[in-house]
């Protein structure tokens, strides 16, 4: 299928949009976290419901979800690079490689559990795609989506506010220490 195709692309879109996420997010730039958030809202479900009325099947699902990804990962870059000058972006270059050799078994571990995390999340909907009929499977994925929203929205927004001020007071606590 031509979808398969664009899986990579997806990826790297929705890769972005994490790493740029983080960046504001350490920042603390929280009202561009939010403005992405709706915007990518927003750009999924005009593009799913448009494409629902043009055309039934997969097609305005994923094509909403590609689409909210590249959105996304484009606003959130073009922000980065309006707010940054160009020395402070070289700087930083060095800092992040250095970072990156100092972290490098990150991946390794943390891999893993995402990837059991992500399978455990979307085995059940591969699954009742396989033995029931498209519909049923878009009406439970649509059922989970629904009832995932709530904690996804308290979860996200708590560990973004908490996650920067975790990290100042570990420094702190590492600085007191000496």
């Amino acid at each position: 299928s031509l979808w398969l195709y664009l899986i990579p692309m997806s990826v790297l879109f929705l890769s972005l949009t994490a790493v740029f996420t983080n960046w504001f997010n350490r920042e603390k730039e929280y009202n561009v976290i939010a403005s992405n958030k709706i915007l990518r809202s927003g750009t999924m479900s005009f593009v799913n419901l448009g494409a629902g009325f043009i055309r039934k099947g997969g097609f305005g699902l994923m094509s909403g979800q590609i689409l909210a990804d590249l959105f996304s990962s484009l606003a959130l870059i073009m922000k980065f690079f309006k707010g940054n000058n160009k020395a402070e972006f070289k700087e930083s270059r060095l800092i992040m490689k250095a970072s990156a050799k100092k972290y490098a078994d990150f991946p390794i571990y943390s891999m893993p559990a995402v990837l059991l995390d992500t399978a455990s999340k979307q085995i059940p909907v591969l699954l009742i795609a396989r033995w029931f009929s498209g519909p049923l499977t878009g009406l439970y994925f649509f059922a989970l989506r629904i009832l995932s929203v709530p904690s996804v929205f308290f979860g996200q927004a708590v560990s973004q506010t908490f996650f920067p001020e975790f990290n100042e007071k570990i420094a702190l606590g590492k600085k007191e220490a000496r």
